[in-house]
């Protein structure tokens, strides 16, 4: 699975983990990674690992920005200067991997860290080849991390489309 993990909004490096994949450079990425991995069929392309758009929030905002972009608040290390960036949604990046004649298989993460799959299915960007799936994080300190949340909107996804757990854990060692 090859993700694009962190990105650099307005001309910074790509220093830590933003809401969303920046329009500047992510779409040249995807169709430059795609294009050089079109004939290996072993791969499978995340464009974006854990989405947090509109502050992190489960709403039609950031479903909206998941999907077609928005203006994003750029996370900055503490007492950095705060900041804006234009990010690129999902229908453009599945474009782009698309437009190389890329027949790979695309898994979409959701927001609030891709452990919110609460409107994917909604929201979900048109792929002429069908071919996409649905990447979940679960971890003991994600919102959706309980049997009865599992049962909801996880559930339902799985339903429609193939649902991989592509990152789960915890961090408290309990077991």
């Amino acid at each position: 699975i090859l993700d694009l993990h962190w990105t650099g909004p307005n001309g910074a490096q790509a220093r830590r983990l933003q809401p969303m994949p920046n329009r500047e450079r992510s779409r040249a990425f995807w169709f430059d990674l795609a294009h050089a991995f079109l004939d290996d069929e072993g791969v499978v392309f995340e464009p974006f690992n854990e989405p947090f758009p509109d502050l992190n929030l489960d709403t039609d905002e950031a479903w909206q920005c998941w999907r077609d972009g928005c203006t994003e608040n750029q996370a900055v290390r503490a007492g950095g200067p705060p900041g804006t960036y234009e990010a690129i949604g999902m229908q453009e990046l599945v474009d782009a991997i698309r437009q190389t004649g890329s027949k790979h298989l695309i898994l979409l993460g959701g927001v609030q860290y891709s452990n919110s799959l609460s409107q994917i299915l909604a929201y979900l960007p048109q792929d002429p080849l069908a071919n996409l799936a649905v990447a979940w994080h679960v971890y003991n300190n994600n919102r959706c991390r309980e049997l009865e949340c599992w049962n909801g909107a996880p559930f339902a996804v799985a339903w429609a489309l193939p649902l991989v757990a592509t990152q789960f854990g915890q961090n408290d060692c309990c077991g």
